[in-house]
This record gives structure tokens, C-alpha cells and sequence, in this order.
């Protein structure tokens, strides 16, 4: 019989619940997006290809990161929430600290396979938590501050790594952004309390832990949980390609520095990906109360605009509109997950949600990073004897349409997500 899951240890402030989550998914990002700014600087010192760095950047981290994910989440559903992200966070912090003492690709490689398990212990358990925390109408706004985090470290990633890498070199990036998730590991355990499953839905207790082939059961049976992880996944792969060569790209056609590439990046990329999340979690809240099914039609618009401004950018001749297209990518392209993790999150059970989100983040990291970035990186070597320093033009293109491939899935998953919701309620 399945142990219990744990009951609440207290009270907390849900703001500082989430206060306290963003900064931990913040860090998160920071792990995964700081190596791209020192794609070349790495390369050069480690004489290596593109498509090594495309391992380093994506498939070292994303190939136990997936296996990883499951168990977490098993785990994440039947146990702590908090201690399991307090442990999680102080590991992978520490592997940040050991990357840069790496002195080959082998050792690169080996630190981000664990980096990539640790983080697994962040989004499954940190969404499940924020969700017995905020109840339906308050859930998308609430997760999509998780999400904001990202674009806030990626931001951090870029212009602090980038300079970081100027004066220091890119070994001290890692030192820089790895000790810091040590204290916060601390603050974790401190601030957190463990809720009740289901609290914020109202039915806190009625709630029993499923056992991995239930929990399973449950989210295959779901027509539209399966277009929402799969759009998902699909969508990050041009998402991904897009930010990991992004430096390079511009690095590579317009002559520029670690330092003036990551500012660049960073202002760029940075404002709009937090206005593209955050208006994505209040139009969520606002019109899904008039139909929840605004939770998928919201992400699919987003999807259809990615693409064309996607294309632009890679095409675009110059920085100053390359600059503008990148942004507007980037804050349509930020529009996209959290509506998506809402519907996941309200969709499923109280008892399956870290396991419900592991599975979207499990099939958005292997594709989006465990294929994304070495792909891309694949086709620039092919096509740089042809090419030269554009080759990463028709590599990034080739990414591009999985954009309108993820809204073919969100718009099927909407024919099926208000009967499905309904559906959970009654089920209790």
C-alpha cells in the first residue's frame, strides 16, 4: 500500500511561497542558459565543434535529467515537496561550482549529467506546491511567476556571465552562479511549509498517493494532458534553438564580444520574455474564466506569431533589427508555457500534479535541449563549407516550424480540456 503523503507542517505566506520558488527556478535557468554565452570561448580553448558544444549545452544535460524526472516526481507526489527541492537546489549548486574546475569535454560532460538530475527536483515539485497553494482562478498568474523567473535569469545568465567571462574568464561564471544556490537551499527549508494536496482546490485530504503506474494511467487516459505535453516539447525546440545559438549566431555575423553579445542578449531577450509570461498569466486567468479552454487558444495564438518573427530574426540582415525580432520572438515564444502548465495543473489530480508536470518538463527538456541545440549544432558544421560563419542561418530555420506544430497540438488539446476538467472534479 502507498505511504501517506504528508500533511501540512504549518502555514506559510503563499506570496513568499512563491517569492522564495521563483528565486530556486530562477537559478534553475541560470545553470541551464549560462553556457551558451560561453559556447565560444569553451570551444576555443577546448578546441572543439559546434556540435560538441551542442552536446554540452543540451544533450549532457537533458540525458539524465528525463530518466531522472519519474522517480523525482514519484517521490515529489508521496513525500516532501520542500525537502526534495531544498537538496535538489544544494546539489546542483555545487556541480555549478565543480563545472568550473573542468578541465576537458569529458568532465563537462560528466558534471552537467548530474547537474541535469538535480534540477530535475525543481519544476514537478515547486509547480505541485504553488498549485495547493492557489486555487483555479489565481493558478496561471501564480505559475507563470515561475516561469518569469526564467527570462529574469536568463537575463542574469547573459549579462553577467558575458562580462563575467570578459574579465575573468568563463570558469569564474560557474563560481559566480553555483554558490549562491547554496544559501537559498537553506531558505527553502526554513520558509517552506508543506501543504495539503488539493488544499487550494478545496478538498485538502481526500486525496490518497497513487503509485507510479496509477498516476501514469490517469495522465495517459487524458486526451488533452497528451497535446499539451507534446506542444509543449515541440514548442521548445525552436524556443531553445533560438536562445542557446543565438550568441554565437551574432557573435559569428556581426564581430561582437562575450561582453557586448550578452548585454545585447540581455536586453533583448530579458524585458520581453517577462512581459510575454506575465501577460500570459493574467489573460489566462482573466478569460479562462469565461472558458478554460483560453488556457490552450492562448498559447496556439502565441505559437502562429513565433514563427514568422522567428524566421525574421534569423534572417535579419543587420543587429538593430535583428535586436527588435529577437525580442518580439521572444515575448511571443514566452507566451506559451504557463498557460500550458495551468491546464496541466488543473486538468489531472491533486495526487498526480508533480507527476503530470514531470512528464511535460521531462519530453520539453529532451527535446527542446536533449535534441534542439545538438541538431542545430549538427547542421551548421554540414553547412559551414557552404556557408561559412552563416551556416547557423539555415540550422536555425530548420527549427522554426515546430512552432506551428505545437499550435496544431493545443488547438486539438482544446477540444477536449473543458470535459476533462469537469471530469476531475467529480472523480474525488
Amino acid at each position: 500500500m502507498s505511504e501517506p503523503a504528508p500533511r501540512s507542517t504549518g502555514s506559510a505566506s503563499p506570496n513568499l511561497v512563491l517569492f522564495v520558488l521563483s528565486a530556486v527556478m530562477m537559478l534553475n535557468i541560470i545553470d541551464r542558459q549560462m553556457l551558451s554565452i560561453l559556447i565560444d570561448p569553451i570551444k576555443q580553448e577546448l578546441r572543439l565543434s559546434d556540435a560538441a558544444m551542442g552536446l554540452l549545452t543540451g544533450t549532457s544535460f537533458a540525458l539524465l535529467h528525463v530518466l531522472a524526472m519519474i522517480p523525482i516526481a514519484s517521490w515529489a507526489d508521496r513525500r516532501s515537496r520542500r525537502d526534495l527541492i531544498a537538496w535538489g537546489l544544494g546539489v546542483w549548486s555545487l556541480l555549478t561550482v565543480m563545472t568550473g574546475l573542468a578541465r576537458s569535454f569529458a568532465e563537462i560532460f560528466v558534471v552537467r549529467l548530474g547537474l541535469g538530475v538535480g534540477e530535475a527536483t525543481a519544476v514537478p515539485a515547486s509547480h505541485s506546491i504553488v498549485s495547493d497553494y492557489f486555487p483555479l482562478e489565481r493558478r496561471a498568474t501564480a505559475l507563470s511567476m515561475l516561469v518569469v523567473a526564467g527570462p529574469v535569469g536568463q537575463t542574469l545568465a547573459f549579462a553577467v556571465g558575458g562580462w563575467v567571462n570578459e574579465f575573468f574568464g568563463w570558469r569564474a561564471v560557474f563560481f559566480v552562479f553555483g554558490i549562491p544556490g547554496v544559501l537559498l537551499a537553506l531558505a527553502v527549508r526554513r520558509v517552506i511549509r508543506e501543504p495539503e494536496r488539493g488544499a487550494a482546490d478545496g478538498s485538502a485530504g481526500a486525496w490518497s498517493a497513487l503509485s507510479v503506474r496509477d498516476a501514469l494511467a490517469h495522465l495517459v487516459g487524458l486526451r488533452a494532458y497528451r497535446q499539451l505535453a507534446l506542444a509543449a516539447a515541440l514548442a521548445a525546440v525552436a524556443n531553445y534553438a533560438l536562445l542557446i545559438w543565438a550568441a554565437p549566431l551574432w557573435m559569428r555575423l556581426f564581430g561582437m564580444g562575450t561582453g557586448e553579445v550578452g548585454t545585447a542578449l540581455a536586453v533583448a531577450t530579458g524585458p520581453s520574455t517577462i512581459a510575454g509570461v506575465v501577460a500570459s498569466g493574467r489573460l489566462a486567468d482573466r478569460f479562462a474564466r469565461r472558458d478554460v479552454r483560453w488556457l490552450v487558444w492562448i498559447p496556439a495564438i502565441a505559437c502562429g506569431l513565433s514563427f514568422p518573427l522567428g524566421v525574421g530574426f534569423v534572417l535579419a540582415p543587420g543587429l538593430p533589427l535583428a535586436t527588435g525580432l529577437l525580442a518580439a520572438t521572444t515575448f511571443t515564444g514566452a507566451m506559451i508555457i504557463p498557460p500550458i502548465f495551468a491546464a496541466v495543473q488543473s486538468v489531472v489530480w491533486p495526487n498526480a500534479r508533480a507527476m503530470a508536470s514531470a512528464w511535460v518538463s521531462l519530453l520539453l527538456t529532451a527535446f527542446g535541449l536533449g535534441l534542439g541545440p545538438p541538431l542545430v549544432g549538427w547542421a551548421a558544421d554540414v553547412w559551414t563549407a557552404e556557408y561559412g560563419d552563416g551556416a547557423l542561418r539555415p540550422a536555425l530555420l530548420a527549427a522554426m516550424p515546430c512552432f506551428g506544430w505545437a499550435a496544431a497540438h493545443l488547438l486539438w488539446a482544446s477540444r477536449s480540456l473543458a470535459d476533462e476538467i469537469g471530469a476531475r472534479s467529480m472523480d474525488r
